[in-house]
């Protein structure tokens, strides 16, 4: 009888320090996010050296060429030349320039929300292909794809209806968990969704944050800036909208 009382006592014991040690763990960190509806980038395209002043609210851009500059824009140079073809809504902070094999030259211009800014690990002189695809609803949607050897080196989608995959890229995005949820405004519902990327290994990026992945082994930064999606009755010209930034690291 005594025996079997301290067998008791010590399982007893074993058990407490069990719980107690259980109920000390840390419980897991909550992701951040937010909803980020004011937050405004600007993605815009030149023909250079055009001598004919176009204007378009269309753009389906798929070029081969050599990458031929790239850098940071001065606030004294003007973006809107006589070769614009989709114009820019505020003043682009970046560029990239690409030259088609008939001399052509194309300039994407943009800016990203607030003072982040995206590293361009691209050689110049190197052979790329360049997607750029613009349209307008009730605000401008737009898609812009960096593309060389290695793969992806930038990617940008603004306000497009959902997320989409960049097949050129083997670049795949889609829904992730659902975090606030909110009605429309119109009688309609829309919720706050993560992005899933399709790398190496999924990775799911929150609204509003910025994360990494692998693509082949290169890692790479996503910038989940929103990614809202409407599940009910959506307003005359809404839908979802989705705008996000890669880059290679």
């Amino acid at each position: 009888m005594a025996l079997a009382s301290l067998v008791v006592g010590m399982a007893a014991s074993v058990l407490d320090r069990f719980y107690r040690t259980a109920d000390l763990q840390p419980p897991e960190q909550e992701i951040r996010w937010q909803w980020n509806g004011e937050a405004r980038l600007t993605l815009c395209l030149t023909q250079k050296g055009a001598r004919d002043r176009h204007f378009s609210e269309f753009a389906d851009l798929d070029v081969e060429g050599t990458l031929v500059a790239l850098g940071e824009m001065s606030r004294a140079s003007n973006p809107r030349d006589t070769g614009n073809r989709i114009g820019c809504a505020d003043h682009p902070r970046q560029y990239i320039e690409v030259q088609e094999g008939g001399g052509e030259t194309w300039r994407v211009m943009y800016a990203l929300p607030g003072e982040q800014r995206s590293a361009i690990h691209a050689r110049l002189g190197e052979h790329v292909r360049l997607l750029f695809q613009s349209e307008f609803h009730s605000d401008q949607i737009a898609r812009f794809l960096l593309l060389d050897e290695a793969g992806p080196a930038l990617a940008i989608t603004l306000g497009a209806f959902g997320p989409h995959a960049f097949e050129e890229g083997h670049l795949t995005v889609s829904w992730g968990r659902v975090f606030g949820h909110r009605p429309t405004g119109c009688g309609g519902d829309e919720v706050a969704r993560a992005l899933r990327i399709g790398g190496d290994t999924d990775v799911s990026i929150a609204p509003g944050q910025l994360g990494s992945f692998q693509l082949h082994g290169v890692p790479y930064r996503f910038w989940n800036i929103q990614s809202v999606n409407v599940i009910d009755q959506p307003c005359v010209d809404g839908g979802d909208l989705t705008t996000w930034v890669l880059w290679r690291e």
